[in-house]
């Protein structure tokens, strides 16, 4: 027996070796070819030299203006100041993304390979190194290209934390993540409610000190925004800032479907041609091919949503006992196969309330689904 189990561990060492071998090679071909392609426009060369700007003590309060004309958060400046005190070569700076990309990716199949099984991991792996809009912004500098690194941290601490909810840091880890990918880009608020949800779902919610040590953090973190619009904004000088929201009810299903597929890459008129995506004289061929493959997804992303809806412990909630579901711990789901795919239901689920928000949307703003998309398949 304990030959057998000695040579089952080597197999599958040798098979993640191998694995991870082969998607190494498949991922430094696609970003040798594609990463310098990339146009180097007004946002990148900001992020630079705002980050570059905080070594010299120019700290930033708020980030750059978002296309409705508000205040980002400058978390991303702060990020890249290590990047920055080291190096101005903007080539750097776009690896980054990728080197970080890959880094997210492979630090969950770790945790998958130790913890799920092997076909899990494969399936996750052959999703992230073919995915095309996960490869397409993780080959240029942008702020929202970096959310699936810090969603990929916030998963390996989320899922120790399903394994060993006394360890309370694991569950700050995983809030500081969030948080961090919500202020890359604001869409993202819908994983912190599917964290909270999941949470309350399989009775992981700490105890309360732990609510408002959490609350004070998350304050701190987005203070130098909220000082900046209470103390030194000027608001009869602001712009009026744009809302989409209600203004295009098929927008979030359209920019969803091509996250799924890829397909809108292929178009030659659409403004994603300065980042060298131009598929001419082969972009007919490549749009059917994406769109089915999208299409497919999408089959399959259902699928597993009704196998998960399915699960029992979700007919066992009552809304009527809301109060006893937000105490500490309240009936704890401690079967970690169970409470893991549970989680990931209440993490993607929030994500529906865009197809119902009419909010003008592009296939980036859904970038935190990155690892999720994956995992949930």
């Amino acid at each position: 027996m304990r030959v057998n189990s000695i040579k089952i561990k080597l197999s599958r060492t040798v098979s993640f070796i191998l694995i991870f071998g082969i998607s190494i090679c498949l991922l430094s071909i696609y970003y040798y070819c594609t990463t310098a392609a990339n146009s180097f426009g007004l946002d990148q060369y900001k992020i630079i030299e705002y980050s570059k700007g905080i070594l010299e003590g120019n700290f930033k309060l708020v980030g750059m203006r978002t296309s409705r004309l508000n205040w980002n958060f400058p978390m991303i400046h702060y990020l890249l100041v290590p990047l920055a005190a080291v190096t101005s070569n903007p080539l750097t700076f776009f690896f980054s993304t990728a080197v970080t990309y890959v880094i997210g990716i492979w630090s969950i199949s770790w945790i998958l390979y130790k913890n799920r099984t092997v076909s899990e991991l494969l399936v996750f792996i052959g999703l992230s190194i073919t995915h095309v809009y996960s490869l397409f912004y993780s080959s240029f500098l942008w702020q929202q290209n970096y959310i699936p690194f810090f969603v990929s941290m916030f998963f390996i601490c989320f899922f120790y934390y399903l394994k060993n909810s006394v360890n309370t840091w694991l569950f700050h880890g995983a809030a500081v993540f969030l948080n961090i990918a919500f202020q890359l880009h604001t869409m993202s608020a819908v994983l912190i409610l599917g964290f909270v949800s999941a949470l309350i779902f399989l009775g992981k919610l700490p105890r309360y000190k732990h609510w408002f040590l959490q609350f004070g953090i998350q304050l701190m973190l987005v203070s130098p925004w909220i000082i900046y619009h209470v103390f030194f904004i000027d608001w009869a000088s602001e712009p009026k800032y744009h809302s989409s929201l209600f203004k295009d009810f098929f927008s979030p299903a359209k920019a969803f479907f091509n996250y799924l597929s890829g397909s809108g890459l292929t178009r030659e008129y659409t403004l994603y041609l300065g980042y060298g995506t131009n598929t001419f004289p082969y972009e007919t061929f490549w749009f059917n091919w994406l769109s089915v493959g999208g299409v497919i997804f999408l089959l399959i992303l259902f699928w597993t949503l009704k196998h998960l809806y399915s699960l029992q412990k979700f007919y066992a909630f009552s809304m009527k006992k809301i109060y006893l579901y937000l105490s500490p711990y309240y009936h704890e789901e401690r079967d970690f196969n169970r409470s893991y795919p549970i989680a990931l239901y209440c993490l993607f689920m929030p994500t529906l309330l865009y197809l119902l928000s009419g909010i003008v949307m592009f296939p980036h703003y859904f970038q935190f689904l990155t690892p999720l998309l994956f995992l949930l398949i």
